[in-house]
């Protein structure tokens, strides 16, 4: 005689800044039509940002002060869908911050679904590259929001820490990066 085992979960509701209803298991895992990797809020918004770190590796690849430019205008004119959601979400919210916080979950789950190795976790260097991937690009973009930006990136910078296991990440604007290029060293290249 075989009996069958159920299994009870304990379900927490909580409705976003945005107004949406995110169910969450015991655990603290969002459960979304059956798939437990996407937060319920994403429902409309922010589809397929995975996509904004599947170039990270071409983008990364031999950085100077010309192909950074390049790559970034290559970068905001490809994606710069996703970061104007970003603001009218957080613009539209209530509570600016937790509406900030969910764009970080999502951004994280983003990384981890990309960057993430065959067991579905994200190994040293994988985590460097993604850090460094957020610097270069994913935060300067976001910070030309305006004062918008920067509060959304004081959210994913609260769960890029966490995510990616790095206390001492920092954001910084496009312009210092891009000034902090060397155009040639020694006159060689």
């Amino acid at each position: 005689m075989k009996r069958r085992l159920s299994t009870a979960l304990e379900m927490c509701y909580t409705v976003t800044a945005y107004g949406h209803i995110r169910m969450t298991d015991g655990f603290g895992m969002s459960i979304c039509r059956g798939d437990r990797s996407v937060p319920e809020w994403r429902d409309g918004m922010l589809q397929g940002i995975e996509a904004v770190f599947a170039d990270r590796v071409r983008m990364m690849t031999s950085l100077k002060k010309k192909t950074y430019k390049d790559f970034s205008a290559e970068f905001e004119e490809k994606y710069g869908n996703y970061f104007s959601e970003m603001r009218e979400y957080v613009e539209q919210a209530e509570d600016k911050k937790a509406a900030a916080d969910e764009i970080g979950e999502c951004i994280m789950q983003a990384v981890t679904n990309t960057c993430a190795n065959k067991r579905g976790k994200l190994d040293a260097r994988s985590r460097s590259e993604a850090s460094l991937f957020m610097v270069y690009y994913v935060f300067p973009a976001i910070l030309k929001l305006g004062d918008t930006g920067t509060v959304i990136a004081d959210g994913v910078l609260a769960a890029c820490r966490a995510g990616l296991k790095n206390r001492s990440l920092q954001y910084v604007e496009y312009d210092t990066i891009y000034n902090g290029f060397n155009e040639k060293i020694f006159g060689l290249f």
